[in-house]
């Protein structure tokens, strides 16, 4: 699975601003060379010609400053804005998003759904077929993912009201994972209990369920059929309506 990051902004800064601060220190001190007490003291040459080109350079790093502020002020402009993030994720939530934006992709409704077994986050393996005889919400995610964060919240919601009845199995794509010791430290911070998987070697999400979006999420019945597939975020409302089975 191929995996698509903006660069970070304070990757850029760390490029920008030591650029910036040479600039600023080393104009200015460009006026020492013409200073009264360097040309008595006979540190530097005084011809014209000499003094010509050191104004040269100066001008020529003032436009490089200059050009450095503006193309910086223009990479802010075009940066999206927190606050329209935010928007764009409570818009997964409630289910704004038009769902025909979204590739669907994986197993058809009506199939029955691959078995596996994968270690958990504790360790231990698990496999689908433990859960056989209840419903299951097969959820694929990443750490990196802004739309499975936004789902998240919704998921441990759930997990709360309908856990005793629905099985939340959320497969972690760790084979995409810059960190994988992120993946616990997530599930800590943000206080998620569900039962959570570690595919490793990506044998499950992609080769068995076809996935090439995340999240998305499989409905699975009692007798492992899939009822129902959710490409991009799901929402409370929706997974209450598989538990109450309509």
């Amino acid at each position: 699975m191929r995996v698509t990051q903006t660069l970070p902004q304070d990757a850029a800064l760390l490029v920008c601003v030591p650029l910036f601060g040479l600039l600023r220190t080393v104009i200015p001190r460009l006026d020492f060379f013409d200073s009264p007490q360097v040309l008595k003291w006979g540190l530097l040459p005084v011809n014209a010609g000499q003094k010509e080109r050191m104004m040269m350079m100066k001008k020529l790093l003032a436009v490089a400053l200059l050009l450095g502020l503006i193309g910086y002020a223009l990479w802010q402009a075009l940066l999206p804005k927190e606050a329209a993030v935010e928007d764009e994720l409570e818009s997964y939530v409630n289910g704004s998003v038009d769902a025909q934006a979204i590739p669907a992709a994986g197993i058809e409704k009506g199939k029955e759904a691959p078995g596996f077994t994968l270690p958990s986050i504790d360790g231990a393996n698990t496999s689908l077929a433990d859960f056989q005889g209840k419903k299951v919400i097969l959820n694929f995610w990443a750490t990196w993912c802004p739309p499975c964060k936004a789902e998240m919240p919704e998921m441990q919601k759930f997990h709360e009201q309908y856990g005793n009845d629905v099985v939340i199995v959320a497969v972690n794509l760790t084979s995409t994972e810059a960190n994988p010791n992120q993946v616990q430290t997530f599930l800590n911070e943000g206080g998620f209990t569900f039962p959570v998987l570690l595919d490793k070697e990506d044998v499950v999400g992609t080769k068995q369920y076809g996935v090439l979006t995340i999240p998305t999420s499989y409905f699975i019945d009692e007798k492992g059929f899939i009822v129902q597939r959710v490409n991009g975020p799901m929402n409370f409302a929706q997974m209450e309506s598989f538990a109450n089975g309509s």
